[in-house]
């Protein structure tokens, strides 16, 4: 019975391992990141949060804890953007290379 208990306690990691990969399919990153909506999906965030900022006047200082959550989500936004079109370019220089 000691057996089978050690053999629970080590088969637990490798289920947790397999379960972690089945919830990500592989073939998510084509289907969603590199998808073209996905981009215009990012673009039209990052217009809104800049709107905002102008439309609901957050540059007054009473209004700086609001600035701050659309300026942080730009800072979140902007850098994911650029990544996935760098990726692309070096996906594509690969490709032309081979």
């Amino acid at each position: 019975q000691q057996q089978q208990q050690q053999q629970a306690a080590g088969g637990y990691p490798q289920e947790a391992t397999s379960t972690l990969i089945i919830l990500q399919p592989p073939g998510l990153e084509i289907w969603i990141y590199n998808a073209w909506w996905f981009e215009l999906i990012l673009t039209l965030f990052m217009v809104n949060f800049f709107g905002n900022i102008f439309k609901y006047r957050l540059l007054r200082r009473e209004k700086w804890a609001i600035l701050m959550i659309h300026l942080s989500f730009i800072l979140i936004i902007f850098p994911l953007a650029h990544s996935q079109n760098l990726a692309q370019q070096k996906e594509t220089t690969y490709m032309n290379f081979c």
